[in-house]
């Protein structure tokens, strides 16, 4: 009934996502500064990538602990991001980089 969790990440799912089309693609990330987003995982870079570049709207979710945060993949600029949603715990000055970027902030319960 479900396929092996093998065949939901690689180059296969890459290619499947790199055809598709969203109006909105809601990700995370392992971290965020100010040249760009970061991720820890491998297998799923690639697929995020592919993601990013077929939807007209893309949001990512970042708690306060992926802020001034790096991990081992560059994800991707945050020119290619259009709203990021994150609490209130998120460093203020880095928050202000990025509306100044021209980025949507949003910190939910503020």
């Amino acid at each position: 009934l479900y396929p092996r969790l093998g065949t939901l990440v690689g180059p296969q799912a890459t290619e499947t996502f790199s055809r598709a089309h969203a109006d909105v693609a809601i990700l995370s990330a392992s971290g965020i500064a100010e040249d760009g987003l970061y991720s820890s995982h491998a297998l799923i870079v690639d697929i995020q990538r592919a993601m990013i570049a077929g939807a007209d709207r893309v949001i990512f979710g970042l708690d306060h602990t992926k802020f001034g945060r790096r991990s081992l993949f560059r994800l991707s600029d945050l020119t290619d991001v259009d709203v990021i949603v994150t609490d209130s715990g998120a460093p203020a000055e880095l928050l202000a980089a990025l509306r100044a970027r021209g980025l949507e902030v949003i910190v939910a319960g503020g």
